[in-house]
């Protein structure tokens, strides 16, 4: 008999735990496997295969035959909390202007200066409470070490991060507030990054001062 949960998120967390019928289930198991990360030419040899078309980038083997998959990561961000939507909005943004690392300071800043978070929430537990819930969702990878934060590129990419980024902001005009936000809080590195990412795109004269 062979069993398989989701690799992360509450279902996996359903089976860990040490009460309930699914735990009881596990623990009749002998041999207990984690499978490694597939490939980006196993993924196109899966998606041949099965006839799949679709060229979004799939984070699994397991979201390219299940079309549902998306459907049900954006049900998991709908139940998140604000703060919780607007932290991986965050990363989204320096991701998309190729700033990294995302550390916790960024996100705090873009929270209040950029996305104008409003809740008087937003201390650094706070925000790495936000950051833990969004890893239990598979939606980041976060460790202790807030320079450690890293986000599955599936859902900050497109046609996926469509959904997650609000479609009544402009991506463009929410660069403008991040460079004043680094110019605010005296970050010389994340101005750069910025600056050397938009002059790539065309798109420099916002930093032209």
């Amino acid at each position: 008999m062979l069993a398989a949960t989701c690799r992360d998120g509450p279902e996996l967390k359903a089976v860990n735990i040490n009460t309930g019928q699914l735990h009881k289930i596990y623990d009749l198991f002998d041999y207990k496997f984690i499978l490694k990360p597939a490939s980006d030419y196993q993924k196109n040899e899966l998606k041949h295969a099965i006839g799949e078309t679709d060229s979004r980038l799939f984070p699994t083997l397991g979201s390219i035959c299940m079309r549902k998959h998306f459907e049900f990561m954006r049900e998991r961000f709908r139940q998140l909390t604000e703060l919780e939507k607007n932290s991986f909005r965050a990363i989204f943004l320096l991701f998309s202007g190729f700033i990294y690392p995302f550390t916790l300071q960024r996100i705090k800043a873009i929270l209040t200066d950029v996305l104008e978070h409003t809740l008087h929430n937003i201390d650094d537990p706070a925000i790495r409470t936000s950051l833990n819930i969004l890893e239990a969702n598979g939606f980041v990878i976060f460790t202790k070490d807030e320079n450690f934060i890293v986000p599955d590129v599936a859902y900050i990419t497109k046609p996926e991060s469509g959904f997650y980024y609000p479609e009544n902001r402009s991506l463009q005009k929410d660069y403008v507030k991040l460079a004043e936000c680094f110019k605010k809080h005296k970050d010389a590195d994340g101005l750069n990054k910025l600056a050397f990412s938009q002059y790539n795109n065309g798109r420099y004269r916002f930093c032209s001062d």
